[in-house]
């Protein structure tokens, strides 16, 4: 058992591989870094409350029961790998810098900011128990390569609480989100908010709405706003973009007023041959 009172404890291996088998508790931040490849092992879970932050190293989540991460997580220009599955808490906030692969194990997150990060989850599943943010509000201190992020593999949507509007998708001005999984889902809209740009590439199932309220969602596929029978709103903030030769998009389009100071905004825009 490590036992960590308040305060940050670090580990900084001076070797290249690091095994943590015992279980953690206590107030304390648990921060991993030093170039290194370290492994959250073991038969029983983390319990420490405060937080733990991953900066440039390499690391294993591989508990057999309970979570590695039971609390909040922020990591930076780090690589994060499953060996097994359910290794985070549900509900705690992910700050995301660097490379993500679920290597085919199911994860629920609580909520999401990306910065410059990269999920892939190959044949598991990634469920969102929150919603995603991408970048940040100060939009000149976050580097280039860092206002790009992604998902691919598998992702779903989750659930909301009653009279929520949806699964919210922010992403801000001057930052992007490629989403290339294919996302499914039925109790939550796809909400998606922020000046920044969405990209849907994947052959999605998810059968609720789709609501673009600010921003630019672009399309790859006539299935990438989800089954046909779920409708998707364009607000008078927002703009539909439909790449390539996708075919017909199938499902009811509601175009919001997009006239501003007496001239008429795009509110859906072709690129190629794509019909609705």
């Amino acid at each position: 058992t490590c036992v960590f009172d308040s305060g940050p404890h670090n580990s900084t291996p001076t070797v290249r591989n690091l095994n943590i088998l015992a279980h953690t508790s206590g107030a304390g931040e648990l921060i991993l870094t030093g170039y290194s490849d370290i492994t959250l092992g073991g038969s029983a879970g983390n319990a420490h409350t405060g937080g733990t932050s991953i900066i440039h190293a390499r690391v294993y989540l591989d508990k057999s029961a309970g979570s590695a991460v039971p609390g909040a997580l922020v990591t930076e220009n780090s690589y994060v790998n499953w060996r097994r599955s359910n290794q985070m808490s549900d509900t705690s906030p992910l700050t995301l810098n660097g490379l993500f692969n679920l290597n085919g194990y199911n994860e629920t997150v609580g909520p999401l900011t990306l910065l410059g990060a990269r999920i892939d989850t190959a044949a598991g599943l990634l469920t969102l128990n929150g919603d995603v943010v991408v970048g940040d509000s100060d939009n000149s201190s976050i580097p280039a390569q860092d206002k790009g992020s992604g998902f691919s593999g598998k992702l779903e949507l989750g659930t909301v609480p009653p009279r929520t509007v949806g699964r919210r998708i922010t992403v801000r001005d001057g930052f992007s989100l490629g989403i290339t999984s294919a996302v499914s889902g039925s109790n939550a809209a796809l909400r998606k908010e922020g000046r920044g740009e969405l990209y849907l590439g994947g052959a999605n199932t998810y059968s609720t709405r789709t609501d673009i309220i600010e921003g630019v969602v672009r399309i790859n596929s006539n299935t990438s706003l989800g089954t046909s029978g779920s409708p998707t709103y364009v607000g008078a903030a927002g703009r539909l973009e439909a790449k390539a030769d996708i075919g017909a998009i199938a499902e009811p389009l509601d175009i919001a007023d997009h006239t501003i100071d007496g001239y008429v905004q795009t509110a859906i825009r072709k690129i190629g041959r794509a019909h609705v």
